[in-house]
Order: C-alpha cells, then sequence, then structure tokens
C-alpha cells in the first residue's frame, strides 16, 4: 500500500535555500538514505528539495540528479505514485539537458510501466522516438526483451526475467491463505512450502500452464521492481556497489 502524503504549502520566499544548501541538503539525504533512516523522512526531504528548485526555476543536472534519487527510493518503496511524479518531471528534464548518463534507465522503467499498464498508445510513442543507441543499453534491451516475450506469449523466458515468487505475496494477490495456496500447489507436484518461493520454471506435466494462470497476474505487478534488482546485478555505477544503495 502506497503511504499518504503531507500537504505542503506554498513556500516562503525567504526561506527557500539556494543552489549550493540544496546541493548539501541532499547529500544528507543520501546519508540518511544509507543509515536506513524511515522512507517517509527521505521523501518529505526529497520533496521540499524539489519544491525549492522549482520555485528558483532550477532546471540543471543537479535538477536530474534529485529526481533520479527520489524516483529509485520511491521505486525500492513501492510509493508509484511518487515515482511517476518523478518520471513525468525526468521525461521533460531530459529533453532540455542532454548528456544525462541515467536516461536509458528511467526510459526503461517508462516501458515497463506501459507494459505493465497495456498502454500499447504509449509504448509505441515511445519506441518511436527510441534512439538506435538507448535500444542497445542493457537496461532499455531488458524491457524490450520483456515487450517481445510478452507479444509472443514466451512466458517460460517473462519467468525466467522473474525466476520466483514468495508464497505470502502470491497468496494475498489471488486472495487466500498462504497455507492453502501451498497444498494446492503441492497437490500438482510444485514444490514450495509455506514462508518460502515458488519457481515459476518448473515444468511438470499441465504444471506450466497451471503457473501461467496462477503467476502470470502476478509479474506485472512486480515487474518494476524486478527492473531494479536487474540494475542491482548490471548497474553497479548507478548504485554505491559496496552496500548496494540507490543513491551515488
Amino acid at each position: 500500500m502506497f503511504g499518504v502524503h503531507k500537504w505542503f504549502q506554498a513556500p516562503d520566499p525567504s526561506q527557500v535555500r539556494p543552489l549550493e544548501v540544496l546541493e548539501k541538503s541532499l547529500e544528507n539525504v543520501k546519508n540518511k538514505y544509507r543509515s536506513k533512516a524511515p522512507y517517509q523522512y527521505l521523501s518529505d526531504q526529497l520533496r521540499s528539495i524539489r519544491q525549492d528548485l522549482t520555485v528558483q526555476r532550477v532546471r540543471n543536472k543537479f535538477t536530474v540528479l534529485v529526481y533520479e534519487i527520489n524516483a529509485r527510493i520511491a521505486l525500492e518503496n513501492k510509493d508509484r505514485e511518487e515515482f511517476n511524479k518523478c518520471q513525468s518531471q525526468l521525461k521533460l528534464l531530459y529533453n532540455e539537458i542532454p548528456d544525462c548518463p541515467n536516461e536509458p534507465e528511467f526510459v526503461a522503467y517508462r516501458l515497463l510501466y506501459y507494459i505493465a499498464m497495456s498502454n500499447t498508445l504509449d509504448i509505441s510513442s515511445l519506441l518511436k522516438g527510441l534512439p538506435d543507441a538507448m535500444r542497445s543499453d542493457e537496461c532499455v534491451s531488458f524491457a524490450l526483451r520483456v515487450r517481445r516475450a510478452l507479444n509472443l506469449g514466451n512466458y517460460p523466458t517473462l519467468f525466467r526475467f522473474r525466476p520466483t515468487l514468495p508464497t505470502k505475496k502470491v497468496s494475498e494477490w489471488l486472495g487466500m491463505s498462504e497455507l492453502s495456496l501451498v497444498e494446492w500447489l503441492n497437490i500438482l507436484e510444485v514444490d514450495c512450502e509455506v514462508g518460502g518461493t515458488i519457481d515459476c520454471r518448473v515444468r511438470k506435466g499441465s504444471v506450466d500452464a497451471v503457473l501461467v494462470v496462477v503467476l502470470w497476474s502476478c509479474f506485472s505487478e512486480s515487474v518494476l521492481i524486478d527492473l531494479r534488482v536487474v540494475i542491482y546485478r548490471w548497474r553497479t555505477t548507478i548504485i554505491d556497489p559496496d552496500s548496494m544503495n540507490l543513491v551515488r
């Protein structure tokens, strides 16, 4: 469930922080993130930084960085509303500011989100304007492979992108108890237990088709978080390689 956000009033101009102070504020937020500060605190601080940038009409690479970090942290915490707000601004910023190194990452997020929402019009529009150089980026390439597998009905490939799912989460999505789910899947010779995970790659006779029915809905719900995992694995330059943080 996504958190309820506070309502922010228009800022007092005398209280608006200049750029050099905002840069220090962002560093503080990053340090707080690394020390496991509550998400709502981080979200409020980042929103405040964004607000001060907006009031001063600052739109540069620092602004891009603020929105990127905010979006990643929102994504990690499943705050779709905040993530989408950041994505909307990033789309505009990338058009205004050239050579933003993390643009492919967020283009991939956008494509996966459109796929999950079955938004064919936006998918077509995005792909039409996608440069060849960006198509070869590993994050965008992953999103394109997901789209291709979905279009071809290639579920085994899709489940390679999402190899396991927690039994608890699947039972919640299906509206049944975790124990009932586990007992049913065990009857179908799918090995799993309460508190464990389901191997989406299992193929035993007709069981593969059953898993498609049971797990397909879960794939679309988790696809955005999955790309975050892929970026953990492939793009260590985006995150802190020692602590696996989302911020640099």
